[in-house]
């Protein structure tokens, strides 16, 4: 699998530039990755080299100003939008800031104790 993704990712300019210059072209852990690109052709690559995308299991998030929906296809079928996802447990959103993650966490949190509340 690492193999494959640094095969990738050195084909082009892959990823995006982060704040401190460094380019980040994916977040990955096990069998879950999440790819980063500027454009909507950067996930064409991906297939070239041997690293198949489930269609069923994946989605786009556009992080930016603009609403307009990114149309990519794997295969024949069209990838959903989504103002975001939950990666590893965490919840990313489009808009970059943590506060859907705190807060969901928290509730998650407050569920646990009220179901240990009849044990205390």
């Amino acid at each position: 699998m690492d193999f494959v993704m640094r095969k990738s990712m050195t084909l082009d300019k892959a990823g995006i530039d982060s704040n401190n210059e460094v380019r980040l072209t994916d977040l990955d852990y096990a069998h879950d990755i999440a790819l980063l690109a500027q454009t909507d052709r950067s996930h064409h690559r991906e297939a070239k080299i041997g690293l198949p995308i489930s269609s069923e299991k994946s989605k786009v998030m556009k992080i930016g100003n603009t609403h307009a929906p990114i149309n990519i296809n794997v295969g024949a079928v069209r990838q959903e939008n989504v103002a975001k996802f939950i990666y590893l447990g965490s919840v990313i959103a489009c808009g970059g800031d943590a506060e859907i993650d705190v807060r969901t966490r928290i509730a998650k949190a407050a569920a646990v104790f009220r179901k240990l509340q009849s044990i205390w």
